[in-house]
């Protein structure tokens, strides 16, 4: 199980917990939200990692995982959270009790897993408690995935009052150890408002930066935006292509929305149709409502797609994520008329 951290802005939600909201051409792109919010949760092992553990570690391991391969709402039924408990303590308890940090934090992962997935109440907390005793035996000793886990915990008020500058001090610590999930948040923490720290979009840009060079898509959307807007670093359109083409191509669907819009105005890369509704295309499949909105009006008026009306009305259709009190829902709702008249008139 993984703690959501930093709140996205924009339509990015990663692991169980779904705490993303949802988010005409370039203007819109050009007007979004800042730097998005990353949901980093607790990372899986790599491949690597889970070669480098010891049978023990691995068996402790297993445990988890086939846990995690379950279906969660089951936790909720009290047979069931016994039975995990006890595939759990026998896996892991005796090689965290004698101080193995990775024991530790799989177990930490595993209480803070039954935190989220218990009825609120005295069990929820229990469990919560029992995950901040792990992780802190594990952050001690300098673990950097609990460390990070630790920083969540704050950020969210799991089983703690939140404490942003707690928050931050976990993360710096896994940070600096170069924990990518771990920069990503602290990116975010410096670039929002200063959450828990001064805002300082120059911190924002170096952490974002550190973590966009391991691939992470959500860092390198957010340095993107930091190069396209001037913020921390000089503006730049070249290289906010550059950044954003790198998590579009992961799949990354505030990234593609933005790159189709870059396409569109020809900022940082010449000026392409066919290219921008390439890209809001991939958005708008991901339910991006800001791409569905656009791509649209694109089949309406035939603005690098052959005009199509009955294309549009499928587009428009999509339009997931936009409400009736949403800006944008008024014109969606009138093109999408024009629409279906001018493809009843053909």
């Amino acid at each position: 199980m993984r703690i959501p951290h930093a709140k996205p802005t924009l339509a990015i939600s990663i692991g169980i917990l779904l705490v993303a909201t949802a988010w005409s051409s370039v203007a819109i792109a050009s007007n979004a939200t800042p730097a998005t919010k990353p949901t980093s949760q607790p990372q899986s092992s790599t491949k690597a990692h889970l070669q480098a553990l010891s049978p023990a570690e691995r068996t402790c391991h297993k445990a988890y995982s086939s846990i995690q391969a379950q279906t969660f709402i089951r936790l909720l039924e009290t047979g069931s959270r016994r039975r995990a408990k006890a595939l759990m303590i026998a896996s892991c308890g005796k090689l965290a009790r004698s101080g193995d940090a990775i024991d530790q934090g799989i177990l930490g992962d595993f209480y803070s897993t039954l935190g989220l997935w218990t009825i609120p109440g005295g069990s929820r907390q229990a469990a919560y408690n029992k995950a901040l005793y792990w992780y802190r035996k594990a952050a001690a000793q300098g673990y950097a995935n609990a460390q990070y886990n630790l920083g969540g915990m704050y950020f969210n008020g799991f089983g703690v009052p939140q404490d942003y500058a707690k928050a931050v001090y976990w993360y710096r610590k896994a940070a600096v150890q170069g924990f990518a999930e771990a920069q990503t948040s602290l990116g975010w923490m410096y670039y929002d408002y200063g959450f828990g720290v001064p805002q300082d979009y120059a911190k924002a840009a170096y952490w974002y930066r550190k973590a966009a060079v391991q691939g992470v898509a959500v860092a390198q959307s957010s340095l993107g935006w930091m190069y396209d807007k001037g913020h921390g670093v000089p503006q730049d359109y070249t290289k906010a292509v550059y950044w954003f083409r790198k998590a579009a191509t992961q799949g990354n669907a505030r990234a593609q929305f933005i790159l189709g819009g870059m396409y569109d105005k020809g900022h940082g890369v010449p000026q392409d149709y066919a290219k921008t509704v390439y890209w809001y295309r991939k958005a708008a499949t991901q339910r991006d409502a800001r791409a569905q909105f656009i791509l649209g009006g694109m089949y309406d008026k035939g603005h690098g797609v052959p005009q199509d009306y009955a294309k549009c009305i499928v587009t428009f259709r999509m339009k997931n994520g936009i409400k009736w009190d949403q800006p944008g829902y008024k014109e969606t709702k009138q093109t999408l008329i024009g629409c279906y008249r001018f493809h009843s008139d053909r």
